[in-house]
């Protein structure tokens, strides 16, 4: 339920001091994937590519 979930969050939040600045941290780095995300699915693609892997692009 949600009372659970709430009371689980409040719980690892005391064991973890800097949750809210780890917290901004992820979403800075979200925010900036998102801004270059061409950039990063290239690299993906590079990268799978060198592993073996094979890449399908859907049409847009």
């Amino acid at each position: 339920t949600t009372g659970t979930a709430e009371r689980k969050r409040a719980v690892a939040m005391t064991q973890f001091p800097q949750f809210e600045a780890a917290r901004e941290r992820g979403k800075r780095i979200k925010d900036h994937v998102i801004a270059n995300l061409d950039h990063y699915l290239l690299e993906f693609e590079r990268n799978a590519i060198a592993s073996g892997a094979k890449v399908h692009w859907a049409r847009t």
